[in-house]
């Protein structure tokens, strides 16, 4: 498993998130502002978390599993956390969380 933790100063605009899982791997994500469940699935593009100044103080949780199907890629990239699948190794989980803040 890689994490991320991480601060991410807002503006008071409307926050969006995209995960790309790419090189033709196969990915699932989950997207959640504190316990809320935002979004639950393979394709997050421009997903709306919400105003900026509505969110400082939450958390951004964001959960993606990736399976290996392509094997002649081996290495996945997602927001700035990036591993290679080891021999034998099927999936990666990446864990980002984002602490909101001014």
């Amino acid at each position: 498993m890689k994490t991320l933790h991480t601060n991410y100063k807002l503006d008071s605009g409307d926050i969006t998130l995209t995960v790309v899982v790419g090189n033709g791997q196969r990915g699932n994500t989950l997207v959640a502002v504190g316990s809320a469940v935002l979004a639950n699935g393979p394709n997050i593009s421009n997903l709306r978390i919400g105003k900026g100044s509505d969110l400082v103080g939450s958390t951004l949780s964001v959960i993606s599993t990736v399976s290996q199907v392509n094997t002649s890629t081996p290495e996945d990239r997602d927001y700035q956390l990036d591993d290679d699948f080891a021999d034998g190794e099927v999936q990666i989980q990446f864990v980002a969380t984002f602490d909101l803040t001014e």
